[in-house]
């Protein structure tokens, strides 16, 4: 009887979380997706969320997403589901969970190596930034665990006004830590579900392509800092 094939490595899990919906956790998802994926490494998407944006995103256009799959995931399945991705050759799954406060986004977390909740420069956005974090907390503290948690600040401006400066000081004063870089309001971060492709797809020649792509590219240095950081206090 043959053995099941399971996976060289144990993928990792990035869980995109907010109690509140309109923040962005589907747009960042597909974006994010598309840096890691243009890069070689292979991204499962579970779409938690009741809207199925993502899910039906794929079915559109996946044919011209390289290495991301996104499986619709169920609260009553999202275990079972779970397991399946674990056993591909994803290197990594991102979670879209849905914008409320449920046992399933508890779940989510509990599975993830880090959770990222996006966030406007609003009070709404950050006060459930801050809801996602003590969740993290409580959980790691109560398990010995290291889950780590960011905030995505995005929709930013880019030319950084006095405004934006103040709030990202504001936050970085508070107990929430943050990506350095932020996500900026960009037309290829609202063209992902009409064309299709995320930034890393859409292909050469648009300035503002080119930044969207620049910035993500720094996003995910920092995720790759987060994970190989967490791998050295486990192992320490």
């Amino acid at each position: 009887m043959n053995a099941t094939k399971r996976p060289a490595h144990a993928p990792t899990v990035i869980t995109f979380a907010s109690s509140k919906g309109g923040v962005g956790k589907s747009t960042c998802s597909a974006a994010i997706a598309g840096a890691l994926a243009a890069r070689g490494d292979k991204v499962t998407i579970l779409d938690l969320d009741d809207n199925g944006t993502l899910f039906r995103w794929h079915q559109k256009h996946g044919a011209k997403l390289r290495n991301i799959a996104v499986t619709r995931a169920a609260p009553d399945t999202f275990n079972d589901t779970l397991n399946q991705a674990k056993a591909t050759d994803a290197r990594y799954i991102i979670i879209d969970v849905a914008g409320a406060f449920e046992a399933t986004m508890i779940k989510a977390i509990a599975a993830s190596t880090v959770v990222i909740t996006p966030a406007k420069l609003s009070e709404p956005d950050l006060r459930e930034a801050g809801k996602i974090l003590a969740e993290v907390n409580a959980f790691n503290q109560r398990f010995n665990a290291d889950i780590q948690h960011r905030v995505l600040i995005n929709e930013a401006e880019s030319l950084n006004p006095m405004y934006q400066r103040h709030a990202l000081a504001e936050v970085d004063a508070s107990a929430l830590v943050r990506f350095e870089h932020l996500m900026n309001r960009r037309a290829p971060y609202r063209e992902i579900f009409i064309t299709g492709y995320p930034p890393h797809f859409a292909g050469k020649g648009r300035a503002t392509v080119e930044k969207a792509v620049t910035e993500l590219n720094d996003i995910v240095a920092e995720i790759d800092a987060i994970l190989t950081n967490t791998t050295k206090a486990k192992a320490a």
